[in-house]
């Protein structure tokens, strides 16, 4: 209650470049998506693919200044195959490979790839349909059931966590 009004000021001011953002997010999910199907190994390992945005700014919890564009690329029944075909596919449209994260859980694992459009990272995270389930859940919610009043105080609250986090390094 103490912070609301705050909170709806700068949740106010950082959602003026939501739409500039909005078409990024868009144009990037059909251009990845697009880029595997294309692949002639897509159809050879019959991969079942889905993109999904998830990220903050998908949930509408992004800062000002501070928006990268996240996917997860959710693959049924995941295998090596599987995730050279998808990396080959995502470098030919200009992703490159940055990180391998959670490598030594099996339903956690995944590839990250990312490019930059408009000053925005893009990142796509590969990972195994099954094994993002529960965070899957999460996004979710924050995407599409959370309230504008949640949004606005989840948003307000990391602005103030990253502005404290500031005055420690300095």
């Amino acid at each position: 209650t103490y912070f609301y009004d705050e909170a709806v000021v700068y949740y106010k001011e950082r959602s003026k470049h939501d739409a500039g953002l909005k078409k990024i997010q868009d144009e990037s999910k059909r251009e990845i998506e697009r880029c595997i199907k294309d692949m002639e190994c897509f159809e050879q390992h019959k991969i079942e693919v889905d993109v999904v945005p998830a990220s903050s700014f998908s949930a509408r919890t992004h800062l000002i200044g501070d928006s990268d564009i996240d996917f997860a690329i959710m693959v049924k029944k995941i295998d090596r195959n599987k995730v050279i075909c998808i990396s080959n596919a995502l470098g030919q449209c200009g992703f490159v490979y940055n990180d391998l994260r959670n490598e030594h859980s099996e339903r956690h694992i995944h590839w990250v790839f990312q490019k930059y459009i408009d000053d925005v990272e893009i990142e796509g995270k590969v990972r195994d349909m099954a094994g993002f389930k529960e965070l899957l859940k999460m996004h979710y919610f924050l995407d599409n059931e959370a309230t504008k009043k949640q949004k606005e105080l989840i948003t307000f609250t990391k602005f103030l966590l990253k502005k404290h986090d500031k005055k420690k390094e300095g």
